[in-house]
């Protein structure tokens, strides 16, 4: 007969402990860059003496919407990660984030480079609008996005090939 091992208080043995996923801190971080581009979405983008315009109309409202779409994607992976089933979808889901984010990027570029190109002459002086900190931070939160998603993308990767 087999001695069987019991756990604490003679109860069934321990499971093993789960380690946290490696890329769950770039994760979080890729969701807060997430988040950090729809509210830059809603901020202004162009400001000209005391006065600002948000692109809400314009722009403003198809990067609100790729924001949506890559926090939604990166909470996705974040739900699939703790099950470790589907590593595939984790890391197609990553890459959703990593494609909003590019284009989020490159809209934020034309639209400073819209914004900067404006001048106007008045009293002998050329004045003109500045980026506003909504555009900044599109821009600012894509890069770390595209940065973030790559992570968390490569290391999904590795978790589906078996490695840790």
């Amino acid at each position: 007969m087999e001695a069987q091992p019991y756990g604490p208080y003679g109860g069934p043995p321990a499971a093993e402990p789960q380690l946290p996923p490696l890329y769950l801190p770039t994760l979080i971080a890729a969701m807060v860059a997430s988040v950090g581009i729809v509210i830059g979405s809603l901020g202004p983008w162009l400001t000209f003496l005391v006065f600002d315009r948000t692109a809400t109309d314009g722009d403003g409202a198809i990067t609100l919407v790729l924001g949506i779409i890559a926090t939604a994607a990166l909470f996705v992976v974040l739900n699939l990660g703790r099950s470790r089933a589907n590593t595939g979808r984790m890391v197609g889901l990553s890459w959703v984030a990593i494609t909003v984010s590019v284009v989020t990027f490159l809209i934020g570029v034309a639209d400073a480079v819209q914004v900067t190109s404006r001048k106007v002459d008045l009293f002998g002086r050329t004045v003109g609008p500045q980026i506003g900190w909504g555009l900044w931070l599109v821009l600012i939160m894509s890069l770390v996005l595209i940065v973030t998603a790559g992570v968390v993308a490569n290391q999904a990767s590795k978790l589906k090939a078996g490695q840790r």
